[in-house]
């Protein structure tokens, strides 16, 4: 089984739920039915009633497009599903989406140099007031790791 977290990343929530999922691709069938970063979800299913349905489907079939298809069956006209979710093309790339992430790779915001230490001393010197000749003593440590 997998552990879900709820609300591990909301500080607005005091509380942290965990639930166990005994097969991933009900997470993924979750995501689908309930939407997430990749797509709207069906309108007026919350996670009460999608996790209900996900727990009446059979958990021995792996193929989420199985378990889809049977979740929209279950759901019959009741519901107003995205034409993504009906769209088997659109369908695949959608959970390749998910199984497969794509994360930008972005450089690091800055590069850190090495401190100035003769602008380090006299800024010391000047507002702690003490001698020059001390606080060199004290940033010798530090300059020997630089």
């Amino acid at each position: 089984s997998v552990p879900v977290y709820r609300h591990f990343f909301d500080s607005r929530s005091p509380l942290v739920s965990r639930y166990e999922v005994k097969n991933s691709n009900l997470i993924l069938l979750m995501a689908l039915l309930l939407g997430g970063d990749y797509a709207e979800g069906v309108k007026g299913l919350g996670p009460v009633k999608a996790s209900k349905l996900s727990q009446e489907l059979s958990q021995d079939d792996d193929q989420v497009e199985n378990l889809l298809c049977s979740a929209l069956g279950w759901l019959g006209d009741a519901f107003e599903v995205p034409p993504p979710l009906k769209d088997a093309s659109q369908l695949e790339r959608l959970i390749n989406a998910y199984r497969y992430p794509i994360v930008e790779q972005h450089p690091p915001p800055c590069e850190w140099l090495p401190p100035a230490f003769d602008r380090l001393e006299t800024f010391l010197a000047l507002r702690l007031q003490q001698p020059l000749a001390q606080i060199r003593q004290q940033l010798q440590p530090l300059r020997r790791r630089h």
